[in-house]
C-alpha cells in the first residue's frame, strides 16, 4: 500500500507540481501541508510559489521539488508498484 506522502512525491515526480485542490481530487489527501513539511524535513527541497487564483478568496500555494540529489537518490528505490498512484474518482 502506498503512503499519501509516497502518492504525493509520485504526483509531483510526474506532474512538476502540485496543490492542495490536486492533492484533493487526484489523491484524496487532505493534509498537503503536513506532507509538504515532512518531505522538507527528510532533505527534499521543496520550493513553494503563491499563485493567483482568480476569484479563489484564499491563499494557494504550488509546491514544487527543486534539483535535489535526495529525490532522484529515493525517488530511484521507490519499488515500480509505488509509482503508479491509485487516483480517486470524483
Amino acid at each position: 500500500m502506498i503512503s499519501q506522502k509516497q502518492k504525493v512525491l509520485i504526483f509531483i515526480g510526474r506532474y512538476k507540481s502540485i496543490t492542495a485542490v490536486e492533492a484533493v481530487n487526484h489523491l484524496g489527501v487532505y493534509r498537503l501541508a503536513s506532507y509538504i513539511r515532512t518531505l522538507r524535513k527528510e532533505g527534499y527541497n521543496v520550493i513553494s510559489t503563491p499563485i493567483d487564483k482568480a476569484g479563489a478568496g484564499q491563499p494557494c500555494v504550488r509546491y514544487t521539488i527543486g534539483s535535489s540529489p535526495v529525490l532522484s537518490d529515493k525517488f530511484r528505490n521507490t519499488p515500480q508498484s509505488a509509482r503508479e498512484p491509485t487516483f480517486i474518482s470524483a
